[in-house]
This record gives C-alpha cells, sequence and structure tokens, in this order.
C-alpha cells in the first residue's frame, strides 16, 4: 500500500513537471507568435509611431469607456475592446495622425474598429443597424461600411491578436500547484489593470505581453501566493519568456498602470489615500471631448467628468477610467 501512494506521488509530481514544462512552452510559442504579428508593416508603423502626437488622449478615454458599455452590453468578452483599440491605433498610424484631429472621423473609425473587432474576435453576429442604435454620434451605415472597407484594406489580418489577457492565462497555467479561486482571483485583478491600460495613451503600441507582465507585478505585490513565492513564479515566467520584474521598462509599465489604476472609479471606491505618481497630466493640454460618442439613452451612459476625492490626507485627481462590471465573470474566465 506504502508503495502504491509513493508511486501516485511521483506520478503526480511527474505530471506537474511536465503540466509546467507544457506551460513554458506554450507561453514561448506565444511570443513567437507576437513577434511575428509585430512584424507586419502596420504593427511595425504603430510602434515607430510618437506618442505624444499620436492622437487626442481625451477622446480615446471617451472612446474606450464606450466600448466596455457596448461589450457589456452584448455580453462579449471585455477582450475585444483591447482588440478594437488596437485596430484603431493601427489604423491611425499608417494612415495619418492629422486626418484624425476631427472628432468626428475619429469616432467614425472607432465604432467601425469595435464592428470588426466583435465580428473578427467577438462570439455575437452584431450587424452595423444594432451597432448604431447604441451611439448618438450620427453615423449612417455606409459611413461605417466605407471606413471598414478602408481599413480591411490597410491593416493586417494574417495572424490573431493576442491579448495581454491570452498572456496572463498563459502565465497563470504554469502554476499547477496554486489554488483554483486564487488565480480566478489574481486573473480578474491583472485583466482589469489591463482594462485600465487600454483607455491610456502611453501603453499604445507596447507589448501585450509586456502589459501582462507589469499587469501581474502590480497584482502578485498585493496578494500572497499559494505554495510558491511571487520571485519564484516571476523566475518562472523569466526562464520562457525573459521578462524580469527588474527589468527598468518593466517597472516604467507597472509604475504608469498603477497610477491610472490610482485614478481609476474602482480605486476611489477604497478607504485609503490615493496617492498619484508624478506623471504628466496629458487630459489637461487637450480640447475638451466631444458628448456625441455615448451610449443611446435606453443604455448605461458613463461620463468622462474628472473629479476630485478628498480624505483628511490627501485630495487627487480621480477619473472613471472604466466601468467596472457587476458580474466578475465578463471580465475574463481561466480556459
Amino acid at each position: 500500500m506504502t508503495e502504491i501512494k509513493l508511486a501516485s506521488v511521483r506520478a503526480t509530481g511527474r505530471k506537474r513537471d511536465v503540466n509546467m514544462v507544457s506551460s513554458q512552452a506554450r507561453l514561448e510559442r506565444m511570443l513567437e507568435g507576437e513577434s511575428r504579428i509585430r512584424s507586419c508593416r502596420d504593427h511595425v508603423a504603430l510602434a515607430n509611431t510618437a506618442i505624444s502626437s499620436f492622437q487626442n488622449f481625451t477622446w480615446r478615454e471617451k472612446v474606450t469607456q464606450w466600448c466596455y458599455d457596448v461589450a457589456d452590453h452584448l455580453s462579449e468578452s471585455r477582450e475585444v475592446v483591447y482588440v478594437a483599440m488596437n485596430m484603431l491605433d493601427r489604423y491611425i498610424a499608417v494612415t495619418s495622425a492629422e486626418a484624425f484631429s476631427d472628432k468626428v472621423a475619429y469616432e467614425l473609425a472607432a465604432i467601425t474598429s469595435l464592428f470588426l473587432a466583435i465580428r473578427v474576435s467577438g462570439s455575437n453576429t452584431l450587424e452595423v443597424p444594432d451597432l448604431l442604435q447604441m451611439s448618438r454620434a450620427g453615423m449612417q451605415v455606409k459611413d461605417i461600411v466605407s471606413t471598414g472597407t478602408a481599413m480591411l484594406e490597410a491593416l493586417s489580418w494574417e495572424h490573431k491578436l493576442v491579448t495581454p489577457t491570452d498572456f496572463i492565462k498563459a502565465m497563470l497555467s504554469t502554476q499547477a500547484s496554486m489554488e483554483h479561486l486564487k488565480a480566478v482571483s489574481i486573473l480578474e485583478l491583472s485583466s482589469y489593470m489591463v482594462e485600465i491600460s487600454v483607455c491610456d495613451q502611453y501603453f499604445v503600441g507596447i507589448q501585450a505581453s509586456k502589459v501582462a507582465f507589469a499587469s501581474m507585478m502590480n497584482v502578485l505585490k498585493r496578494n500572497e501566493l499559494d505554495g510558491v513565492t511571487s520571485s519564484q513564479f516571476f523566475q518562472c515566467i523569466h526562464d520562457a519568456t525573459g521578462m524580469s520584474p527588474d527589468s527598468p521598462e518593466i517597472k516604467a509599465i507597472a509604475a504608469r498602470m498603477k497610477a491610472v489604476y490610482c485614478q481609476s472609479e474602482e480605486s476611489s471606491n477604497t478607504n485609503g489615500p490615493h496617492l498619484i505618481s508624478d506623471f504628466d497630466d496629458e487630459s489637461s493640454e487637450v480640447a475638451p471631448i466631444s458628448n456625441s460618442l455615448q451610449l443611446h439613452p435606453d443604455f448605461q451612459i458613463i461620463t468622462c467628468e474628472t473629479h476630485y476625492v478628498s480624505d483628511s490626507q490627501s485630495s487627487c485627481l480621480v477619473r472613471p477610467m472604466t466601468p467596472c462590471p457587476e458580474e466578475a465573470s465578463k471580465r475574463a474566465r481561466l480556459n
């Protein structure tokens, strides 16, 4: 009986080792896929575009919030918004940033990007008229069709876009001994960090893998892991990806993400003081945002007004960076 038990333990240990190797190999394949995607001309153009002159910072935040509302209403995965904004960013990069200085052109491209993202990466058979009913932007079907045709011709479609959440799931899969509920909690919190990054211009063009890694850094600093330390976890990820929490680039991404999180409504609901890192406030230098791109009155409207949260220790800028869904399952699921 003892021999059988020992054999079972050894077999289980070998199974975990195999699973870890398999998960690391999956991560390596995903990185190779990401590298191929980023070698396409539109992705190269996006990576080489100067952020400071790319597009209106405040418009982007408003558009992203609207996209999350639409995705929630359609019961789509929120990852579809990352895909949509990536399409929008690449389209602007390969066309002309100046052509989108007009808010109407920007809104049209944004609505079209969301439509294409849902049709390409989502599960919903969305039709153009249905999407336009959720907007008061005054667009017509022919406008979406025309812009969509231009985007199909301008962008690369050879490879499926890998999202930060895809990488988060793959990174978590390397920890076979992690309790399932803990893994789900880390996934949800990390995914929320990713959602916030989509709203912020700083993250345009940054690799999805690095956004994922930085989001998990921020989350794991505040969460204990079961049966493994954070350093062991990141060493495992480093072995497969080469990314390290000590990298100056990763630290900068994580710091920016944390700062934007501190400005989000979800953070403002906590009791402690919200200390914002010393980043420039880009939104103060752009023109006031148009109110035309918002949900139809029958749907929830998320405003983009800036307000302040004060306590006895600090007063800080708070922006509703992204609506938090009532059901966490809308955000992401472990495979």
